[in-house]
């Protein structure tokens, strides 16, 4: 790991990325193979833990231990591991930032606690968020696979995630999924809110797939028509008529969401302002000694909703973005016109403070005029 976050493979990793990027028309870079939960214990990865639980004043000399091998549960050796990547995500990030590309991270995780199993595996996707435009996560392919994959979504989405859901076509060890599971773990990701789906080991791809894959990029894209009829027309060979219907659904939706996104982009730059200027108003009422508790919940929540506003821009839910943005704008608005009462408040006290030391001494200036006069 300190290879990559530290080391000359890192810079060559990140050479070749930018290489790639300015020689190629690409939209995406997709990192992978980035979890080190069950590696990377060397001796200049110990050293390197060491200096940092060093610099946070724990003094020790070699990995936690348990029964006299490294403990990789500790949540300290958890805590660097994500430490230690950030670096190398930052960089990346800061390479190719001036590029239109999108940067794309491979990420482990859970359907039940996402974040949780992601940090064991130095990818907390909180963290991965800062710089990666979509986390690429990886779909449950069990026999509850209905449940699964709506959790996941739902537990993404409440996380702010903007993600991509990884189909792998194989079960197990080495079984192809059958076209059946594939079309029920597609189907279910799109009814959980799935938006984009890769598929890994694509070329174990049929022609049945291929069919497959064309019948659910058609899903939900044609109002007015049920899933039976959908899928009667597909079956009928009625493609001509498909694609014609839902170039009239885009079409009629073109104007729409050009406005909608011309609206989410000014929302959310104004958010960004306001933010900016809440931030630092915050820190000025703790240093003038104000109490903020009562605004910490609210200032969260709005900026919780600002995230998520955010979010469903990059993945072109305009109208979401806008009612996310609206939400955070009113909670917003109220934390700032709380902070600026409370600096007012101050300031006004000291003025008038002030004034009267100022009024007290022209007084005394008087008195003394006067009384030396007479």
């Amino acid at each position: 790991m300190i290879e990559i976050t530290q080391g000359n493979y890192g810079k060559y990793y990140i050479d070749t990325v930018e290489y790639i990027i300015k020689t190629y028309d690409v939209d995406a870079i997709l990192v992978t193979n980035g979890d080190f939960y069950e590696y990377s214990y060397d001796s200049k990865s110990e050293a390197e833990y060491l200096k940092y639980m060093n610099s946070r004043g724990i003094l020790i000399y070699e990995w936690p231990k348990k029964n006299l091998i490294v403990n990789i549960d500790d949540g300290t050796i958890t805590n660097w591991q994500n430490h230690e990547m950030e670096k190398f995500y930052s960089a990346l990030k800061n390479r190719i930032v001036n590029y239109e590309v999108e940067l794309w991270v491979s990420a482990k995780t859970d359907e039940k606690d996402p974040n949780n199993f992601s940090r064991k595996y130095g990818q907390d996707l909180n963290m991965l968020s800062n710089y990666a435009t979509r986390c690429v996560v990886t779909a449950p392919v069990t026999d509850d696979i209905v449940v699964k994959n709506k959790n996941f979504a739902d537990n993404l989405r409440e996380l702010g995630i903007s993600y991509v859901l990884d189909v792998p076509l194989v079960k197990g060890v080495s079984a192809p999924l059958t076209n059946e599971e594939y079309e029920s773990i597609v189907q279910n990701s799109i009814d959980g809110g799935t938006k984009y789906v890769t598929l890994s080991s694509n070329y174990l791809i049929n022609d049945e797939m291929w069919d497959s894959i064309l019948k659910l990029s058609l899903y939900k894209e044609i109002v007015g028509i049920d899933d039976a009829q959908l899928t009667n027309l597909y079956n009928e060979g009625h493609y001509d008529f498909l694609k014609e219907k839902i170039q009239e659904i885009k079409k009629i939706k073109g104007e729409e969401t050009t406005n909608l996104r011309a609206q989410s982009i000014v929302k959310i730059r104004n958010l960004d302002k306001l933010i900016q200027d809440i931030d630092s108003k915050y820190t000025m009422t703790q240093n003038l000694g104000s109490d903020n508790s009562l605004l910490a919940e609210k200032l969260q929540f709005g900026k919780r909703e600002y995230s998520l506003s955010k979010n469903s821009f990059i993945e072109g839910r305009y109208r979401e973005a806008l009612d996310k943005s609206d939400n955070a704008e009113i909670v917003l608005g109220q934390v700032n016109y709380a902070l600026q009462i409370e600096i007012d408040k101050v300031y006004s006290s000291r003025m008038f403070i002030g004034f009267t030391i100022i009024i007290i001494f022209v007084i005394f200036l008087f008195l003394i005029y006067y009384s030396n006069k007479y």
